[in-house]
């Protein structure tokens, strides 16, 4: 099996809530970058070829975990290849190595204007000598470690950044991945490109060719079979696994009844006969199964774990029925990756339609993950590169557990269908507009309230939709799109006069935090 190498940046995860960004940058840039949890073996990633380091994260201030981390950051500053240190690790890093720091308060998040030594440093080569950069306005640098020299301040003389080029160690106590920050990508390629010397290599079509080749070397002459949920993973993995080994491949479809309007047998017309995939393709209509299950259940978590444990049995019945099948096929992404692995650090996490669970259940050998090192934007230029319709490379984030996140209260036929149809409503109307690819999720959801209002019978007791349209960069934090008022009325009045069982409609427009982007 031939290796993928390439140049490539390890980002040390301390610990911290949106460090995933800090990779997908380094990625926008077409250098891999690749996020590894505090306490990776330095000998190991060495070993594998990684060409800097950015560390990362929050330690936890005056903790246990903080101390323990802190041990680790002698390891990674003794290193041999460059390492920048961004956000709260700059402070961690500046005290680790004798400066110090100067605090006026609780941590405060916000912009500041810096002015940079564009000639002196190569962090900020070819970028204007005055920038504004997310920092935390409370804490800034009083002294440099020594064989240090400062970089950037502010206008008051706070010090932000400074290095060590003999060492090729590079602090910024500001968050360069940050949209708030201007010209961060910018710093974030200097370092990559310029300190590490990272040829630019990283593109998915090429790890298409090597993962494709990949599983064909692995399968052999075995058989695989996918869960094929309809959404854009499974959709590219299946595509995926497929080309590497044709009809060698069986995707199942379990039908919940939780989809949206008409998926089903949109899902069937690009994978089942007369698709022109060459792949055996089932589909299992579950459900009257599915809302049996779900049946009295109104608490959220219970829900994602009862439709969770009912996909499990049906997807092993199916299997049975296939026959004997060695490898298991998985619409796993990076991010899954990443929040495994902080999983098993520090949280549970919501249950998903995640395959690997069955192989303890069953007789498979393996399980392939063919997009487990991609990001979602990735997946869905890889997917365009397999001919994938437009609309499916593109479709929205969709829940594992469908429209039951969107309903709140009990799950029933009733309301999955006043679900469906205002979402259309909604869906079209955005599409018409041309908005949808300026809103990045829009969808219609159900509260558990009915109102009082006027029907054709006199006063109606009915339910009340929720629209939900939100623009986000990486799902971590979402705003609520300003949609235009005469769209939102026409959307209003058709669901009005179109679904039956509704007299009120709301339009959402919480961000995130405080509120998820699903309703529950």
């Amino acid at each position: 099996m031939k290796s993928f190498q390439i140049d490539k940046i390890a980002v040390i995860d301390f610990g911290g809530p949106y460090n995933d960004l800090v990779v997908r940058r380094i990625r926008e840039l077409n250098v891999y970058g690749k996020i590894f949890m505090a306490g990776r073996s330095v000998s190991d990633l060495l070993s594998d070829g990684y060409n800097g380091f950015i560390l990362t994260g929050i330690p936890g201030h005056g903790s246990e975990t903080e101390m323990k981390m802190l041990d680790l950051l002698q390891e990674y500053l003794a290193v041999e290849v460059p390492v920048l240190a961004i956000g709260e690790m700059a402070a961690s890093v500046t005290t680790a190595l004798g400066g110090s720091l100067e605090r006026s308060g609780e941590p405060d998040l916000g912009r500041v204007e810096i002015y940079t030594d564009k000639t002196g440093s190569k962090l900020f080569q070819s970028i204007p000598s005055v920038m504004l950069c997310q920092a935390d306005l409370s804490c800034s640098i009083l002294s440099v470690p020594e064989g240090f020299r400062a970089t950037s301040e502010t206008l008051s003389g706070r010090i932000l950044s400074c290095e060590n080029k003999e060492k090729g160690l590079y602090i910024a106590h500001f968050h360069p991945e940050s949209f708030d920050t201007t010209f961060g990508v910018e710093i974030l390629k200097n370092f990559a490109v310029e300190i590490c010397k990272c040829e630019m290599q990283w593109k998915p079509a090429a790890f298409e060719e090597y993962i494709t080749e990949q599983i064909r070397e692995q399968v052999g002459d075995g058989k695989a079979l996918c869960a094929l949920s309809g959404g854009v993973d499974s959709a590219v993995s299946a595509r995926l696994v497929s080309k590497a080994i044709g009809r060698q491949l069986t995707c199942v479809f379990v039908d919940t009844g939780l989809l949206r309007k008409g998926e089903g047998d949109s899902v069937e017309e690009l994978f089942g006969e007369g698709s022109g995939e060459d792949l055996n393709f089932v589909r299992v209509n579950a459900g009257e199964r599915f809302f049996k299950a779900l049946k009295g259940i109104t608490d959220p978590w219970k829900k994602r774990l009862a439709i969770e444990s009912l996909f499990q049995e049906i997807f092993r019945e199916e299997a049975e029925k296939i026959g004997q099948v060695d490898y298991l096929v998985e619409g796993t992404i990076y991010p899954d990756v990443i929040e495994k692995q902080r999983t098993q650090a520090f949280a549970a996490v919501h249950p998903r339609h995640n395959v690997r669970q069955y192989v303890d259940m069953t007789k498979f050998r393996e399980v392939i993950s063919p997009l487990d090192r991609l990001f979602k934007s990735e997946v869905r230029k890889v997917g365009m590169d397999l001919g994938m319709p437009k609309e499916s490379a593109m479709r929205q984030k969709f829940p594992s557990a469908g429209l039951a996140v969107r309903i709140a209260g009990e799950v029933t036929p009733e309301k999955v269908r006043i679900v469906q149809e205002a979402d259309a409503i909604f869906r079209a109307e955005v599409e018409r507009a041309r908005l949808d690819r300026e809103v990045t999720q829009y969808f219609a959801a159900l509260t558990d309230t009915k109102t009082v209002g006027t029907g054709n019978k006199g006063q109606a007791y009915e339910y009340a939709v929720a629209l939900r349209a939100v623009t986000t960069p990486d799902y971590i934090t979402a705003k609520p799109a300003e949609l235009p008022y005469k769209m939102l009325g026409k959307v209003v009045d058709r669901i009005l006069d179109e679904v039956p069982n509704v007299n009120r409609v709301f339009y959402d427009v919480t961000g995130k935090p405080p509120a998820n982007i699903e309703l529950v």
